[in-house]
């Protein structure tokens, strides 16, 4: 898979800046999902050990099948605790929760 960079410009007058967004260490997810309810709105939250939740994605499953889910996080690989998909309503209803030590984790 080849990685492209976002890169950010400024050009005033007299100056040019090119510089790569800062971006907080955090983590990269990439997840195959199958066996989700049709017609449903899902959430990915990554649970840190500390107590810390950040939802990450957002979807509506609308067909039947494998479905890809990728997204990042400002929280460490370290940190993470737990991935829940849940559905995106008032209920919050848990699909799946994926405990991070269970996790293929990969270095960039």
């Amino acid at each position: 898979m080849v990685q492209r960079r976002r890169w950010w410009s400024f050009r005033g007058s007299r100056r040019r800046l090119d510089a790569p967004p800062r971006l907080p260490a955090g983590a990269r997810i990439d997840m195959t999902l199958t066996g989700l309810p049709l017609d449903t709105a899902c959430r990915l939250v990554v649970h840190a050990k500390d107590g810390r939740e950040q939802t990450v994605s957002s979807w509506h499953v609308t067909y039947a099948g494998a479905m890809r889910v990728s997204a990042t996080t400002t929280i460490a690989t370290g940190d993470i605790e737990r991935l829940d998909v849940v559905v995106d309503d008032d209920s919050g209803h848990l699909l799946l929760a994926v405990n991070a030590d269970s996790v293929q984790k990969k270095s960039r």
